[in-house]
C-alpha cells in the first residue's frame, strides 16, 4: 500500500468524491511542488504572538507568497510550508481509524478526522498532544480546515482557534503545481 499517496489510502472510495484539483495534488506518486498566495491574519497581543512562534505558524499578512512541498517518505508525506520568510514543516502519516489523518510538527501530535464529498476535503480536528501528552477537552484547540476548488485551483482555509481566546490565526489562500 506504500506505493499509493497517503490521502488515498485514507479516504479509500471516498477519495474519488473530491474535485479535480485536490485529487492533483494529494495523488502525487512522489515529491510535488507548490506555489501561491495566501492571507494570514492573526489575532493581536502577546500570548497569540507567543502560541503562533511556538508552533511556527506564519506572520500576519496580505498576498503572502506561499510554496509548500510534498516529500513522500515510506507511508508518510513531508509537507515543507515556506510563507513568505516563514518556514515550517510536519510530518502526515496513517491514524489508527479509517480516515484518520496523524499530523506531527514540533511538540505537537494533532489527529484530523477527514471527511470528502463532491466539494470539499474537511479536516477536523479530534485530539491534540503536546510533549506526546493528550490536552484535556477544554485546553484543546479547534481546527476545522477545509481544502476545495475554484478556478481550476487548490484552495485551502485553516483557521487555529483555541479555548477562552477564540481564533489566533486563519491562514488561506491557493496553490498550484510548479513545473
Amino acid at each position: 500500500m506504500a506505493e499509493t499517496s497517503l490521502l488515498p489510502r485514507l479516504l479509500g472510495k471516498d477519495y474519488d468524491k473530491l474535485p479535480g484539483a485536490l485529487r492533483a495534488v494529494h495523488d502525487s506518486d512522489g515529491n510535488l511542488l507548490l506555489a501561491g498566495r495566501a492571507d494570514i491574519d492573526r489575532r493581536p497581543g502577546l500570548l497569540a504572538w507567543m502560541i503562533c512562534a511556538l508552533m511556527g505558524l506564519p506572520e500576519q499578512g496580505r498576498d503572502v507568497v506561499v510554496t509548500v512541498e510534498f516529500v513522500r517518505q515510506g507511508i508518510s508525506e513531508i509537507w515543507k510550508r515556506r510563507f513568505g520568510d516563514r518556514r515550517y514543516s510536519s510530518t502526515m502519516s496513517p491514524g489508527a481509524a479509517k480516515g484518520e489523518l496523524v499530523e506531527c510538527f514540533g511538540p505537537f501530535t494533532l489527529v484530523f478526522a477527514l471527511q470528502a464529498d463532491a466539494t470539499r476535503l474537511a479536516l477536523n480536528l479530534q485530539t491534540c498532544s503536546l510533549f506526546g501528552i493528550p490536552l484535556p477537552t477544554f485546553l484543546r484547540p479547534c481546527c476545522q480546515a477545509e481544502e476545495r476548488e475554484e478556478n481550476a485551483r487548490f484552495v485551502f482555509d485553516i483557521p487555529l482557534d483555541l479555548p477562552f481566546l477564540g481564533q489566533i490565526l486563519r491562514y488561506r489562500g491557493w496553490l498550484v503545481a510548479v513545473n
